[in-house]
């Protein structure tokens, strides 16, 4: 077994000090506190907006005020060719990308299954699923590259534990979930990690078409006696893109307020 001078040496550092880490979807919510926690931990953040500019340059403004090293591109994620350009603008102006995080959502309303339409799927499908496709396959190349490289991506608890209203969101996520895995066992032999970060309700303005009365309920109601704070589910995905995590792959992290599913 390592004494402690060789774990303080080797595995003590989470090593994401002068790192590149690029956000996609890094204006708001989750993203945005995903965003602050490696730029706190030494890294370079790039993160991506749609039409958040506005909120976006607020994130890399208070990087910055903390002598943290940031910037924004916009970027919408639905196109190939923005994609593309984007991650060789963050390639460019970093000199590597070394961890991604696909933090972008589409809609969260809520709306009986029986009354979707097909197109109402393929329009959460086109962000959850073929977006997430393309900015990792736009990435992949550069960390093969470099030799090693983390991918963390998003799903929810919502995939094990349907929630009413939201078969759209669930569905897509669900394929996240399968699509993650299914790069993380391709990629290993690449040292790049793909891995799963899945939070139970968190509160962010994603929930602004939740009744607030209602969501208060709802936390007052769980064993926590609330919900999830965005600064834990930023400590787990912190976790998966440090070096800390380098022995998992295809894996999930369940923040799950002592919830069902249980990882």
């Amino acid at each position: 077994m390592p004494n402690p001078e060789e774990l303080a040496r080797k595995y003590l550092d989470l090593g994401l000090n002068g790192g590149v880490v690029l956000v996609a979807g890094g204006s708001r919510g989750i993203g945005e506190v995903t965003a602050k926690f490696p730029a706190l931990l030494g890294a370079s953040v790039a993160l991506t907006c749609y039409r958040g500019e506005t909120d976006a340059e607020k994130v890399v403004e208070s990087i910055r005020a903390t002598d943290g090293t940031a910037a924004c591109f916009g970027c919408d994620v639905r196109s190939a060719d923005q994609v593309a350009a984007t991650v060789a603008a963050v390639a460019e102006t970093f000199g590597a990308i070394d961890i991604l995080v696909n933090c972008f959502v589409g809609r969260f309303d809520q709306s009986p299954t029986i009354t979707n339409h097909w197109d109402d799927y393929l329009e959460e499908l086109e962000i959850s699923v073929t977006a997430v496709h393309m900015v990792c396959s736009a990435v992949e190349p550069l960390m093969r590259e470099q030799g090693a490289g983390k991918i963390v991506n998003f799903s929810t608890v919502a995939v094990h534990n349907p929630v009413s209203g939201q078969s759209r969101y669930a569905t897509a996520k669900g394929a996240v979930k399968a699509y993650t895995r299914n790069l993380a066992k391709e990629l290993n032999r690449s040292n790049i990690q793909e891995n799963l970060v899945i939070p139970n309700m968190t509160e962010t303005d994603l929930l602004a078409s939740v009744p607030r009365t209602f969501r208060d309920r709802m936390g007052a109601a769980r064993e926590y006696g609330r919900h999830v704070y965005p600064a834990e589910v930023g400590q787990a995905v912190a976790f998966l893109a440090s070096q800390w995590s380098n022995a998992m792959a295809g894996q999930s992290i369940v923040i799950n307020l002592g919830e069902p599913p249980f990882g």
